[in-house]
């Protein structure tokens, strides 16, 4: 799943990012050009990932419509705190901040990068010979 292929891509940029004697093999914008990466591909993992009216929820609020998006995530602290026993592995809050991050770096690859590809097929996806 593509989902999946974003995560291990997340994993391993990880390995890398988060290592301060890695880090200091590239200078800034080589370092920045690879968070703002790591950090769209967290935003497509997490939007395929999550619930159907969640991953909606976020495409809207790409799309410049933040109501749907705040009214899940209200829903979303609403049943969390209805619950006997809430899964502390969710935090409604922090999924919210997540969410916000996303519609940004979203937003941001739909105005100025996919119009771009067109122009870009040089470094898109190779096929493969079967």
């Amino acid at each position: 799943m593509l989902s999946d292929a974003c995560f291990e891509a997340t994993e391993r940029l990880d390995l890398w990012l988060a290592d301060p004697e890695r880090r200091s093999t590239y200078n800034a914008t080589i370092l920045a050009r690879a968070d703002v990466l790591r950090a769209g591909l967290d935003a497509l993992r997490g939007l395929l990932d999550t619930t159907s009216l969640a991953s909606s929820a976020i495409e809207a609020a790409t799309a410049g419509d933040l109501q749907p998006l705040e009214a899940q995530l209200a829903a979303f602290d609403q049943e969390w705190r209805e619950q006997e026993q809430p899964n502390l592995d969710f935090s409604p809050r922090e999924f919210g901040v997540w969410a916000h991050a996303a519609v940004k770096i979203l937003r941001a690859m739909d105005e100025h990068l996919t119009p771009l590809l067109p122009e870009l097929q040089a470094l898109g996806p190779k096929p493969h010979d079967e």
